[in-house]
């Protein structure tokens, strides 16, 4: 009986043992597995990581720094910063990690790097490396490489200081509106001299306080057309100044986000002048109308290169022709001439081309009308010539 107790124990014993070096294995197997896990995304991850101790020895690294520095790993570990890099870099990576190490704080800074035959600007974070105690033992560091992020944004803040040198320079006056609000979000130093206000002033203000009132529809439909998409020229609006007084602008419109907010951009030029000398010159050409009316005077001109001929209201009358359904080149005009008349004025105005010392002549023709009427026309002619 002694001897089967004894043997029980024994057997009770070994399987306790067993159980426990088989929790032991399995642990250390799924410790073996959670840090091959963890190199696995150490070593592929695109960052740089390395550890330091107390002595700012490397103690470890990921494959990443070791590329960087352009050597194996053996060469590495164990080795400090003023052993891998020159003095200088050496003694500003050794100050970072004291600082790191006596504040027990994570600081994070952009530095150069140096090695491997490159010069990098990188990212770098450090925090300290604690024990089990909390008692700081070394530093854990992870930096990237941001030397093209740094290019891309040099490049971005040139091209933003062109456009905005632009943007104040230009003689247009550019504004911006909130889609929503209608309010004025920017605005450039060009549109402030063209209305006669500050850009404080203009700021509180929105479209409408600077158009008349019976624009307001008519810039509600292109407010309505920007929503839609629908951009273009809007011409001849009326604007009003700071003073009262009302300027025409040709507007060119369109819809843009700016801020991440819907807005919409207006172009301003001033074509008071453009529209005053349009008016005018309508103007000349309405009384030269009545002119050529009142003395039944017409005239033509025609476009050699093109064949193209025009005439004027009072040439139709006189022709007694209809402007719509008249075919408006030379050969069309010879056509109306009495056919006893026609090489004698084709042959005057040949010559006038082909001749500059006979580039003007005067003709007395007839024109022969389908009901048989006969018409005598009087015509002064001048050919006019390109430099060349």
């Amino acid at each position: 009986l002694l001897f089967g107790a004894f043997f029980g124990m024994i057997l009770r014993n070994l399987a306790r043992q067993e159980k426990l070096a088989l929790r032991q294995r399995t642990a250390e197997r799924a410790l073996r597995e959670s840090e091959a896990k963890y190199r696995t995304l150490v070593e592929n991850i695109p960052q740089r990581v390395f550890h330091k101790d107390r002595q700012f020895r490397f103690v470890a690294a990921n494959r990443g720094f070791a590329e960087d520095l352009g050597l194996p790993m053996a060469d590495i570990i164990g080795r400090d910063d003023f052993e891998l890099h020159p003095q200088e870099v050496a003694e500003k990576y050794r100050q970072s990690d004291l600082s790191v190490m006596t504040t027990g704080q994570t600081e994070a800074f952009d530095e150069l790097f140096v090695g491997g035959g490159k010069v990098l600007t990188i990212h770098t974070v450090k925090t300290p490396a604690r024990d089990e105690s909390g008692a700081i033992v070394g530093i854990c560091g992870i930096y990237w490489d941001i030397t093209e992020q740094l290019a891309l944004q040099e490049r971005l803040k040139e091209s933003e200081a062109r456009l905005r040198a632009i943007f104040d320079n230009v003689q247009e006056g550019i504004v911006v509106a909130d889609a929503e609000t209608r309010r004025h979000v920017l605005l450039n130093p060009a549109f402030c001299r063209m209305l006669g206000y500050t850009e404080a002033e203009l700021m509180a203000l929105s479209p409408p306080d600077l158009h008349p009132p019976e624009t307001h529809s008519r810039l509600e439909a292109v407010f309505r057309n920007m929503a839609l998409g629908i951009h273009g020229l809007v011409r001849d609006l009326p604007t009003r100044r700071k003073d009262g007084s009302v300027f025409y602008a040709a507007v060119s419109t369109t819809a843009f986000a700016f801020d991440g907010k819907p807005c919409f951009v207006g172009v301003f030029r001033d074509v008071t002048e453009i529209r005053q000398a349009r008016e005018a010159l309508a103007g000349s050409e309405a009384s030269l109308r009545d002119a050529q009316r009142i003395a039944h005077i017409g005239n033509w001109e025609l476009d050699l290169a093109s064949n193209k001929l025009y005439w004027s209201e009072e040439t139709f009358r006189i022709f007694e022709i209809d402007p719509q359904g008249f075919g408006a080149t030379y050969d069309a005009f010879l056509a109306l001439i009495h056919p006893a008349d026609r090489d004698r004025v084709d042959a005057a105005w040949r010559q006038s081309v082909e001749r500059r010392d006979l580039n003007a002549y005067d003709i007395t023709h007839r024109l022969l009308f389908p009901d048989g009427r006969v018409k005598h026309v009087c015509e002064h002619v001048e050919t006019h010539y390109a430099e060349e």
